[in-house]
């Protein structure tokens, strides 16, 4: 599984928004719900907070697995999301590198805002939720057979982890 680390904060996320935005909040429903940023309660709180600050969400999108760009195009041509996606002007995006500029390129003529990156491969446990064994070589962490907790590596780099709200 994809570990994924946040780039930005909420504070952060709103800075790049203008209040006439037309906002589809955007979530892979697979690795970077693991790492608690993606996934339906994230999506939903997410949503709800720029709704309550005065943004205009007009869509929350959880995708299965936000790098195929199959499921994102057919947001582009389904009869039941194609206008939304139309009047959208900006798509923030809870998902790994590869899924952001999978999205990235299908609405390249919109605004999207990338909430998370990948740093490397993980293990997901009940018990220890989702640990990175395997870093990113540019990360400069070493692989650990035990891992790092999410915590511990968003430390070593500079990052954040957990949910945006």
């Amino acid at each position: 599984m994809i570990v994924v680390l946040r780039n930005l904060d909420y504070t952060q996320i709103k800075e790049k928004l203008d209040k006439d935005d037309k906002i589809v909040v955007w979530s892979c429903n697979d690795c970077t719900k693991y790492c608690d940023l993606g996934g339906r309660k994230n999506l939903k709180a997410l949503a709800e907070a720029l709704e309550k600050d005065g943004f205009n969400v007009i869509r929350q999108e959880l995708v299965g697995v936000s790098c195929q760009p199959p499921l994102i195009r057919e947001r582009t041509k389904h009869k039941a999301t194609k206008e939304i996606y139309n009047d959208a002007t900006a798509i923030i995006v809870l998902a790994c590198t590869d899924g952001f500029l999978k999205v990235q390129r299908v609405f390249r003529k919109k605004k999207v805002i990338q909430v998370g990156s990948s740093v490397g491969l993980g293990a997901y446990s009940k018990k220890g939720g989702m640990r990175l064994v395997i870093p990113l070589e540019e990360t400069g962490l070493r692989p650990l057979v035990e891992g790092y907790t999410l915590e511990e590596a968003a430390t070593k780099l500079k990052m954040k982890s957990g949910p945006v709200v």
